[in-house]
Parts: C-alpha cells; structure tokens; sequence
C-alpha cells in the first residue's frame, strides 16, 4: 500500500485516482514553491535573513502570534521530531511541541503563499498530522494552529482534537488511502484536485485532466477569448499552460518509449505502426558542387539562386579568417547595402521567474 503525504490527504480524498496517477512523476517546481521553502526554513531556523520584504513582514507576524499562542503560563515545552509516518500517513508538520505540564500537543503549520486555506477544523493535512500524534505519541489532545498569509492580512485558526476526534480522524484517513490505492481509483479532476497534481495535463497518467485543455484549445480563435482575462480566468489560463508544458514533456518522453517498442515488436500494437522516417541529403563539398554546377547546369547567376547563406555562419566564418569580432560591422554594411532583411517574429511565451 502506498502511504499518502498528509499535505495531499484534501487531493487524494476530492481525486482517489491521483495518488496512483503521480506514483513516480517528478516533483513540480515553481517560484512560488520556492519562496515557500525558503520561508519555512527561516521559521525553523528563527531568522528572517534573505526574505524579501513581504515574507520578512509575514515572517514577524507569525513569530508573534507563536508567542501568543504559547504563553501558556510558564509551562515548559518540548520539541518533538516533525518527521512522522505510520502504515498509512507520512507527514512533516512545520513545528509540533508538548506541553509538559498535561501532555496536551501543539502542532504549527504555515502557510506563506496568497491561496485561501480550509480552517484549521476542516483542514485535512492537520487533520492527518494530529492522527499521527495519536498514533506515534499517544496524544490524546491535540491542538492544530494554521497560520495563513492568504491576502493582505494573515488568517489565523485553532482547532482542537480530543481522544474521541483523534480516533475519527485515523478512521477517515485511512478510508481515503484506502480508496486512493485501488487500483481502479477514480480520477475525478477539479481546480482544487488538479491545483498541485504532477500528473495534472499528462495524457497517459491522467487523460482526464486533458480534456479540459482539449476545450480551451477549441475556443482559442474565437473572439470571445481575446478579451482581458478576470482574475480567476488568469489564474485558470496559468494552470492550464503550467499543466500543458508538463503534458507535452510526457508525450514527448511516451511517443520515443512507443517508437522503441514498434522497433523491436513492430506488429504489438494494434493500430499502430512506424512510417519510415525523412531521408536527408547533404552537401559535403561546396566547391565540387560550384565547379560541376558551373561548367554543366547553369551560370553564376543560376547558381547564387540556390544559395542560402546564415547570417550567423557568415560571421562566424569572417570571424575565422579575420581573427576579428565583427558581427555589428557586418550587419552595418549589408543593412547599408539593402542585402540583409529584418523581420520581428511573433513573441513567445515566458513564465516570470
């Protein structure tokens, strides 16, 4: 049985499909994954340095809420180990520790980027965290506090689980990786799914999830479309690209796999088969082709017609025979000569790093 990371208890429970789905894609890394890296490990740490100014702020702010949360009175805590893990679950909470005085747990766990967080109460990956305090510490009372940055304001919530909750939880989370592990598990996509899945675009893990690229891909031309995006549709059309890149990679990656099985069992597929593939012919010696073009085909001038000449090429062959940089020289005197064309292509794509 494969365990579920608590962090995609909420993933596995809206998508059961999905945990097998991802079963040994890379990780996904972005921006503002990083970001969150770097602001969990100050945290940890207790030193803001090297945060930009909004993390440096948050950072702050959160420290002083831990503060309040925790003046418990003079009790003394301890510090428990974050990495957890039983049959099921696997987990690392941000920050758990022990009131000594009554054994009561208190588990932290931030949240630096702008997405709306569930509460505490019904936040799943807590609730997975508090069961394996149940499970590996005996704890029979547990407090999860999640903090969020969320908008401009951080969002703050507590949520406490008594020994009768604590056994409710184990219940329903092993139901859901016990659903996520058949192997005819639903995939059952949706923004909130679809939001971190690695397999989310990949049209032979989740072909699912590609249907919906397949519908944006219709309306791409119609007018409709050209209009200014709202923020959510933004929001939407980023996913979508993020989630395409990752499904061309794969098709890519499974189209050689197939033309490697079609070489070696050429009639295993029904259906398929391989076309032979482009014969290229090749040049070698430009000055036997000049001389027998010259003397049995055509003139100069009928030669000059079937030549091609690279701007790159070129300079890096004056370069060559020069021992000069010339490349704004050149560029100069064929602009001067009417001999060189300028067309600007249309832009691409580019994420912001």
């Amino acid at each position: 049985m494969k365990k579920v990371h608590c962090s995609k208890l909420r993933q596995a429970q809206l998508c059961p499909g999905s945990l097998l789905a991802q079963d040994g894609l890379p990780e996904q890394s972005n921006p503002e994954a990083a970001a969150g890296t770097r602001f969990h490990e100050a945290m940890a740490k207790g030193d803001p340095a090297g945060l930009d100014e909004r993390l440096t702020t948050l950072y702050h702010e959160f420290k002083a809420k831990e503060l309040q949360i925790g003046d418990t009175g003079g009790a003394t805590v301890t510090r428990i180990e974050t990495k957890h893990e039983n049959e099921y679950l696997v987990g690392t909470p941000d920050k758990v520790v022990m009131d000594t005085r009554d054994g009561v747990f208190h588990i932290y766990d931030w949240k630096s980027g702008f997405a709306e967080q569930p509460s505490a109460e019904q936040n799943m990956q807590l609730r997975g965290y508090a069961y394996l305090m149940f499970r590996e510490q005996a704890a029979t009372e547990v407090f999860v506090n999640l903090f969020s940055a969320e908008g401009t304001k951080p969002v703050y919530s507590t949520a406490r689980y008594s020994l009768h909750n604590l056994a409710l939880a184990g219940i329903q989370c092993r139901e859901i990786v016990r659903k996520a592990n058949a192997p005819d598990a639903p995939r059952i996509p949706s923004d909130e799914a679809c939001q971190w899945c690695r397999a989310r675009g990949n049209p032979t893990r989740c072909p699912e999830s590609c249907k919906e690229i397949k519908a944006l891909a219709k309306t791409s031309k119609h007018p409709a479309t050209l209009r200014k995006p709202t923020k959510a549709m933004a929001k939407r059309i980023e996913k979508l690209y993020l989630a395409g890149k990752e499904g061309e990679k794969s098709w890519a990656k499974f189209k050689a796999y197939l033309r490697e099985v079609l070489k070696e069992h050429p009639d295993s597929i029904p259906g398929l088969t391989l076309k032979p593939g482009r014969m290229d012919r090749k040049l070698t010696d430009p000055e036997a082709v000049y001389n027998i073009g010259l003397h049995e085909w055509f003139e100069r001038e009928g030669f000059l017609e079937c030549v091609t000449i690279s701007l790159p090429k070129l300079k890096m062959v004056a370069r060559k025979h020069t021992g000069k940089k010339l490349d704004i020289q050149i560029e100069e005197r064929l602009a001067a000569e009417g001999c060189l064309d300028v067309k600007q292509g249309e832009p691409s794509i580019r994420e912001e790093k």
